[in-house]
């Protein structure tokens, strides 16, 4: 049988469009990759209070990535083309370096990153001086949690080619990782320096300004500037509104989230900060919905399963707060802050047994952890068990001496017991660490006994 040699030039052609295309595609996500470290914010205003006395425990934070890769349009076609170019780079494979390292983006693309980086070292072996690809090293060892040989590989980059911002910046942000925020500040600079229209080099530099302390201004700043250079840069927007929610200003920083959705829909921590931000003006019911659409985008992100337990908390929604810390604690089962938000709605509810289950599962991850045992013993006195919650008080002063939760907890406590002169002596400690217990403690019902009590009232101020 014949071949049409023109066909079949045609085709290959096509074929060789197609492949370069999506390599192209990935390899721009990849070598323009840099990894911000800005810690996820919490949610603050949706914290659970019990009985006026002990605040919910600190949602965690958790480090978080802001940048924008590539459209999300663009991934499905990607994802769509990425098997037939995966096929027919195998079948030439090992006519040249290039084939080793596309088929090693394409890898690093399907989060297969141990192939990823040994199909790289095999380009690297057949071309030991190709800046990019000991910059895609970097890049997937980055992946691999190998960040001191991430940043070896950077430097190799740069060796070669030394004027290779991208590499620069990559090496920054890893070393910002790293916390060795000195070294990370002067490579992004270098970045900038050599690449002054480089939005990422700028948007670096932001990141690891955020990590020292009262440089948000600076931060701000280099924001803004990514967004200048790079107008639909939604993960500088979504930075930028973060600094703003730092800074105290909710309603610019839903302003600039918003930007970032915009420019990225699918974007699943624009939506958690979006949460947040309308959460902290208020629009509590919106905040639900701006969570549960990170939470659809990403379903095992447990920072906004938590943030939405505390909002559901704050409207009422109890039963659906419970489910929603459950689901945190599937996640992550050693989240400290989840088992005690558990137990906390829990006593609410009045089941305080289960709640003290809880927290004892939070004491087997923190055992001297201040909030957890504030609330155990809160949860012991209800159910009568005063001793045991005079033990759990007695460690949560010996944790923190100078707790007037502590010491308030406790004074509620004995006043049960009918322990006067130790409930008294709480009291007055309490107060003279935190002036606000005073008002508290005049119609708090444990002291219902003493209210008519002279020296209650003297401590008191009535």
């Amino acid at each position: 049988m014949n071949i049409d040699a023109t066909k079949t030039n045609t085709l290959v052609t096509i074929i060789g469009i197609i492949v370069g295309l999506i390599c192209t595609y990935i390899a721009l996500a990849l070598a323009l990759k840099w990894w911000p470290f800005r810690k996820r914010q919490e949610d603050n205003n949706g914290q659970i209070i019990l009985d006026f006395r002990v605040k919910i425990g600190h949602l965690s934070e958790h480090a978080k990535t802001l940048q924008k890769i590539m459209p999300a349009s663009d991934k499905e076609i990607i994802e769509q083309l990425r098997p037939k170019a995966e096929k027919i780079i195998d079948q030439n494979l090992g006519q040249s370096a290039r084939d080793y390292c596309d088929l090693s983006l394409i890898r690093y693309y399907s989060k297969d990153y141990e192939s990823a980086l040994a199909l790289i070292d095999r380009c690297l072996a057949i071309d030991p001086i190709s800046a990019e690809a000991w910059s895609n090293k970097g890049v997937i060892l980055n992946e691999l949690s190998l960040k001191e040989q991430a940043v070896a590989s950077f430097r190799q980059a740069i060796q070669v080619k030394p004027r290779f911002a991208v590499a620069w910046t990559n090496m920054g942000s890893v070393l910002g990782d790293l916390n060795r925020l000195e070294d990370a500040m002067r490579a992004c600079e270098e970045a900038i320096r050599l690449k002054p229209d480089f939005s990422g080099a700028w948007y670096s530099k932001g990141v690891i300004l955020g990590r020292f302390d009262n440089r948000k201004e600076e931060e701000l700043k280099a924001y803004k500037e990514a967004i200048r250079l790079n107008p639909k840069y939604a993960g500088a927007w979504l930075n930028k509104g973060a600094v703003l929610l730092d800074l105290g200003n909710p309603e610019r920083a839903l302003e600039a989230i918003e930007v970032a959705i915009r420019n990225e829909p699918s974007f699943a921590n624009a939506w958690y900060h979006k949460g947040i931000a309308l959460n902290r003006v208020d629009r509590k019911e919106e905040a639900l919905e701006a969570y549960e659409r990170a939470i659809r985008l990403r379903p095992d992100d447990a920072a906004a399963w938590k943030n939405k337990g505390a909002v559901l908390h704050s409207v009422g929604r109890k039963r659906e707060a419970l489910k929603a810390f459950d689901v945190v604690i599937r996640l992550n089962p050693k989240d400290l802050g989840a088992w005690l938000n558990r137990g906390l709605v829990l006593h609410e509810l009045g089941e305080s047994e289960a709640a003290i289950q809880a927290y004892d599962a939070a004491l087997k991850l923190a055992p001297n952890s201040h909030d957890v045992l504030i609330n155990k013993g809160v949860s012991l006195a209800g159910l009568g068990r005063f001793d045991e919650a005079i033990e759990a008080h007695n460690a949560a002063i010996e944790a923190k001496p100078d707790s007037a939760e502590a010491n308030y907890n406790r004074a509620c406590t004995y006043s049960l017991m009918q322990r006067k002169n130790e409930f008294l002596a709480d009291l007055k400690r309490a107060i003279g660490l935190d002036p606000k217990f005073r008002e508290m403690a005049k119609t708090d019902e444990d002291f219902k006994a003493y209210w008519d009590d002279p020296e209650f009232k003297a401590i008191v101020g009535e």
